[in-house]
């Protein structure tokens, strides 16, 4: 192993930098070296590049690295646009008279901003380390499902279970809804459903008979029924969150997101959870 010694000594080492660029468009590699230059099995290619000073701290918020192109660098200029896939670079670090042709990674992260300035265009990345910062597993565990209904993570259409249906008379409240279509389903089948009238959503807080109880007014059903004496919408089905509706309802028992045999009181003291 001929690469620590020759990076630890003052004289002997010729160092240069090999960094290399992934995202959805490919790979792509480049040395600092003047001539092309092939390492880990890879040939990579000449380019004017620099970058700050590669170190690791104990401030994660600090650990950002400026990578510097030249103004009419092709590659750079493809950096610039909003990026639909993340961008990774990692440099490595080698010597060009080691016999073993060893390098050592120096820098890993992602791009998360690029410019252009007068001279140069700079794209700005964070190290894979920033990573620790994100939240872990946020799901919660509870009896009933956790899902938002027709939400990812729900994976139930919407649209599977949309009902054309007709106001027929509002309340001046602009909540109480006169519904005949939803008299078709047993009292409480759209409770936390929702209706939709011209693009706007409202979500049902109540179902009995044809009467519907809104969490709020939808804007222009009102006016639509006052006006013209009925309104066209949607329905959509609502759910209890529980694992029976899941299944007999939505058939979708395998996105059931509770934990229908969780404990209600804690097993060692008794106190409830």
């Amino acid at each position: 192993m001929t690469y620590p010694l020759l990076d630890t000594s003052k004289r002997q080492g010729t160092p240069f930098y090999l960094s290399r660029f992934s995202n959805v468009a490919g790979t792509q590699r480049f040395t600092s070296s003047q001539d092309e230059i092939t390492r880990l099995s890879h040939l990579w290619t000449p380019k004017v590049i620099s970058h700050g000073k590669l170190e690791q701290n104990g401030n994660i918020e600090k650990q950002s690295l400026d990578i510097r192109f030249a103004l009419s660098d092709e590659f750079a200029q493809t950096l610039l646009p909003v990026q639909n896939s993340p961008t990774t670079l990692t440099i490595y670090r080698g010597h060009h008279n080691d016999p073993d042709q060893e390098v050592e990674t120096e820098w890993k992260g992602r791009l998360i901003g690029s410019k252009s300035g007068k001279q140069y265009i700079v794209a700005t990345g964070e190290t894979v380390f920033t990573s620790l910062r994100r939240s872990g597993c946020t799901a919660r565990v509870q009896i009933q499902c956790r899902q938002a209904l027709y939400q990812p993570g729900c994976f139930i259409d919407k649209d599977d279970f949309a009902v054309a249906a007709t106001v027929t008379a509002i309340a001046s409240n602009e909540i109480n809804i006169t519904v005949p279509e939803a008299d078709d389903q047993p009292d409480g089948y759209y409770v936390a459903g929702m209706i939709k009238f011209n693009n706007q959503y409202g979500f049902i807080d109540n179902h009995d008979g044809t009467g519907l109880l809104l969490l709020s007014a939808v804007p222009g059903l009102y006016t639509e029924v006052t006006d013209n004496g009925s309104a066209d919408i949607t329905l959509y089905a609502g759910c209890d969150r529980s694992k029976a509706t899941c299944i007999s309802r939505f058939n979708n028992v395998l996105n059931f997101g509770g934990y229908p045999w969780f404990p209600d009181k804690n097993p060692f003291n008794g106190s409830f959870i």
